[in-house]
């Protein structure tokens, strides 16, 4: 079944802007409370976990156009740069910090971190789309 299913390219490319989009909220939203050193808001917290979220739709749709055989000259740079922000998270759950700043710091360097990560798979990423 999963098999018979084609994903366009566009659904790739869409799904990366929402990366991007999502990562920079967190970012945004996380770094504000960094700055005023106060923990992290509700807000902050949904917006960590819809960049997660945003990360592995597109990790699934890559994977997906991989298995069409799209992609193949950019393997590298999508496996680096599409894995990595999502490594940056694993890092930030294996070692829970006690601290609530040191917490918010954690959590405002993993966000930019995906963001910086992910805009420069998409850009690079995006040179090689034919057309």
């Amino acid at each position: 079944m999963i098999d018979s299913i084609i994903v366009s390219p566009i659904v790739h490319m869409i799904t990366g802007s929402l990366v991007l989009l999502t990562s920079l909220i967190a970012a945004f939203l996380i770094g504000r409370r960094t700055w005023q050193q106060q923990p992290i808001t509700k807000s902050g917290r949904i917006a960590f976990i819809a960049v997660q979220l945003t990360l592995i739709l597109q990790l699934l749709v890559g994977v997906k156009l991989l298995d069409q055989g799209l992609g193949n000259f950019q393997l590298y740079i999508h496996y680096i740069g599409g894995m990595a922000p999502l490594a940056f998270f694993l890092l930030y759950y294996w070692k829970p910090l006690q601290n609530q700043l040191k917490e918010t710091w954690a959590a405002t360097a993993v966000t930019t971190l995906a963001f910086v990560f992910a805009f420069m798979t998409f850009v690079i990423g995006s040179m090689y789309v034919p057309g």
